[in-house]
């Protein structure tokens, strides 16, 4: 009796010949068409594929050790691997702040793993290059592994068509200056903060990986670099993960990330309670000493989205300095019955200046400009807060969720508070 099947159909206790995939009992001919349906059920393959399949939502894929020719996972994909997949290419992606997602990333490339790095849009006033901070999630050899996503097979040159720099913590320490210094040669590591200069247009960049495997350590040694206090304990630092990670350290509430879409580059303040950042994305903290990171797969949202709260032995505010509803800078505001007037490394967070040609606002204290102040609770509790503007306008000053609160009461309402400025000048010190 001949029985012929179509794809899609139910299958009972063996499989026909020609078929690729299973989901939630239908089989496929394709693995793609089996990816794209809409049944919650794991994707189970059942041969080998020469198929080229793009995942751009979440999936769970049974692997058992099969192979496809290649995989894109785009910075909407997330993907989950259940058993061993061997795959001769792997493409991710990281884009506006968000990336791929590969969970228990038990998968083999025969060949290369790519990293198509999206860059925010190209500012054309920055002269004559412009800097974009960057991490990759796997090993990467610079004089080979560096490419125009647009021209992958053309080899670029280090220092010609583009620069590398890496942050060094004990350099800052020790000689006060900014910490970063070019890479000529070597290897991009994950969990490591680099700057990437160009000139070009160019706003997608591949990273071609020398490692066979994904996935990085869960940890990060973090050291205390000890020096005074502007230069003391700063670590740069990324998400070595394959899925967007939280971060914690003992002690230690706040991290700056570099904004990117920025026109000049500028540093924004994100609370570690409540920030999830994705794969490859670069960040500093200031440890106070010298101890471990975690890094703990969770989706709080990313970077650019961090939620935030307040409980009842502190308050909590974001003020937001906003320009045509544009957020240019923020600061975080606290208060604390064990907190002092002094300066305490991990509640105090001294900020990262960029370019003066960018906006700012912070809190003055203890003689730094602040992107965090945690104050003594007191009756009443005072911040002196700076704006710096770049160019003459109306800017708008605004709190997340609009208030600050003490024990369930309200204190301020500050999202209709405006200012008229005039331009001022600013050294830039980092």
């Amino acid at each position: 009796i001949a029985v012929a099947y179509a794809e899609g159909d139910y299958y009972a206790s063996f499989i026909p010949a020609g078929y690729a995939a299973e989901r939630d009992s239908k089989i496929y001919a394709s693995v793609q068409t089996a990816i794209d349906a809409t049944d919650a059920a794991p994707v189970v393959l059942l041969a080998n594929s020469d198929e080229d399949v793009t995942i751009s939502n979440a999936v769970t894929i049974k692997g058992s050790n099969l192979h496809l020719h290649s995989m894109t996972v785009t910075n909407s994909g997330d993907l989950t691997l259940d058993g061993p997949l061997n795959v001769n290419a792997l493409y991710l992606h990281s884009s506006m702040g968000n990336s791929s997602q590969v969970h228990n990333a038990n998968l083999l490339t025969t060949n290369h793993t790519y990293f198509d790095l999206t860059l925010e849009p190209y500012q054309s006033k920055a002269v004559p290059r412009k800097w974009y901070a960057f991490s990759v999630p796997f090993h990467v050899d610079i004089s080979t592994g560096v490419r125009k996503a647009t021209a992958p097979t053309m080899r670029l040159t280090n220092q010609a068509d583009y620069l590398i720099w890496e942050y060094d913590g004990m350099l800052r320490a020790t000689t006060k200056d900014n910490g970063w210094t070019p890479m000529d040669h070597g290897t991009l590591s994950p969990g490591h903060f680099y700057m990437l200069g160009i000139a070009s247009t160019d706003n997608v960049w591949r990273f071609i990986s020398t490692d066979d495997v994904l996935g990085g350590n869960a940890t990060l040694p973090v050291y205390e670099f000890p020096s005074n206090t502007p230069n003391r304990g700063w670590n740069a630092l990324a998400n070595s993960q394959s899925v967007y990670s939280s971060v914690s350290i003992d002690g230690i509430h706040y991290a700056q990330v570099y904004d990117n879409a920025s026109p000049n580059g500028k540093y924004i303040v994100v609370p570690l309670s409540s920030s999830s950042f994705a794969m490859a994305c670069p960040f500093f903290i200031q440890a106070k000493t010298d101890d471990i990171l975690s890094l703990t797969e969770n989706t709080f949202g990313t970077i650019y989205a961090p939620q935030h709260g307040y409980n009842t032995d502190e308050y909590f505010c974001e003020v937001q300095l906003l320009q045509n509803g544009t957020r240019l800078d923020n600061v975080y505001l606290t208060a604390h019955t064990d907190a002092s007037y002094t300066y305490e490394l991990g509640k105090d967070v001294i900020k990262l200046m960029g370019e003066s040609d960018e906006s700012y606002i912070w809190a003055n204290g203890y003689g730094y400009r602040l992107c965090a102040q945690d104050l003594p609770m007191e009756d009443n509790v005072s911040y002196s807060l700076t704006l710096f503007a770049a160019q003459s306008g109306t800017y708008t000053l605004s709190a997340t969720m609009g208030y600050l609160y003490y024990y369930g009461t309200l204190l301020a309402d500050l999202s209709g508070l405006k200012a008229r400025v005039v331009r001022r000048s600013i050294s830039s010190y980092f």
